[in-house]
């Protein structure tokens, strides 16, 4: 059975291409370019994370340690 995964990148094509190859092989793939929407979008606590840590402007470590408690 498939997991599910949230991508978070600003690059369209990067989000596409992870978003194609992921699906093929049978998960179901949630995308954002922003990270205020995979804010939103991490409510549904996804299986796996994939992010562009160099995405300004939001605090990564401080939303993925918030997210493990």
């Amino acid at each position: 059975m498939g997991k599910s995964i949230l991508t978070i990148d600003v690059d369209p094509d990067i989000l596409l291409m992870i978003n194609l190859v992921l699906s093929e092989l049978g998960h179901s793939v949630t995308v954002s370019q922003t990270g205020e929407e995979a804010e939103r979008l991490n409510e549904y606590k996804h299986d796996l994370i994939l992010l562009d840590i160099c995405l300004n402007g939001f605090p990564w470590t401080d939303w993925l340690y918030e997210d493990q408690k």
